[in-house]
């Protein structure tokens, strides 16, 4: 386990990669995340504790870089809101509350491929009343800017799902703000890497990620000019 971006064992002959299963410690951590959210398992106070307090220590330790990480998540939907949003400057993407992003940059998996826009994450509020801009923390003061309030507004009117379920109670929802598609701060790749990945016995397809997956920034870059698809990820 090391905090490399890549599989460091690739460089390996076949001789040293025999027995050898790597893992950065962004599995760690996920595997982390999910152990909190698994109904079928329940932890302490004490355990639960220990395991954040182990979280903490691998970001602050450094060995959780973000730089050229990115997160890749599906979203069919996501990724159709984020186009049609009209900001010049920022975007919203909107999820669960306190979903897990460690990335500072953001691909969408939609239509079995990742798409060709690569934002940069500018501003992420773990709980927000995506109606009225409040969270529910009187203690914490959610200061947005105008055009990300537009943002969330507009996220919002497009997502049919949250406004056919409209009620009085608030809605608390993560926002993670996200660079424009013609803003400079977002990598636009040349064409969209297809999704290619294949079970080995049936030779079905299935998808890149049902949830989120991380790559870096270069090796999507280096995955187009070679004009490879998901499997060289």
């Amino acid at each position: 386990m090391t905090p490399d971006f890549d599989d460091p064992t690739k460089k390996w002959g076949d001789e040293e990669q025999k027995g050898v299963t790597w893992r950065d410690f962004y599995f760690l951590t996920e595997l982390i995340d999910s152990l909190f959210t698994d109904e079928d398992l329940i932890l302490s106070e004490r355990d639960q504790l220990l395991l954040k307090e182990l979280q903490i220590m691998l970001r602050d330790e450094g060995l959780l870089p973000s730089r050229d990480r990115v997160v890749v998540v599906a979203a069919n939907m996501a990724f159709m809101r984020y186009e049609k949003q009209t900001g010049a400057r920022v975007r919203a993407y909107i999820c669960q509350p306190n979903r897990t992003f460690r990335a500072d940059s953001f691909a969408f998996y939609a239509e079995g491929k990742i798409q060709p826009l690569v934002a940069r994450v500018t501003k992420s509020i773990e709980e927000l009343d995506v109606r009225t801009f409040t969270n529910s923390n009187p203690q914490s003061e959610i200061v947005l800017e105008e055009d990300e309030k537009k943002a969330v507004k507009e996220c919002y009117e497009l997502s049919e799902d949250l406004r056919a379920a409209e009620s009085e109670q608030p809605l608390v929802l993560k926002v993670v703000f996200l660079s424009a598609p013609d803003a400079n701060e977002t990598i636009k790749l040349d064409r969209p890497i297809e999704n290619d990945l294949r079970n080995q016995n049936t030779q079905r397809r299935y998808a890149y990620t049902q949830g989120q997956r991380y790559t870096s920034l270069s090796r999507l870059l280096e995955v187009v000019k070679e004009n490879k698809g998901t499997s060289a990820l």
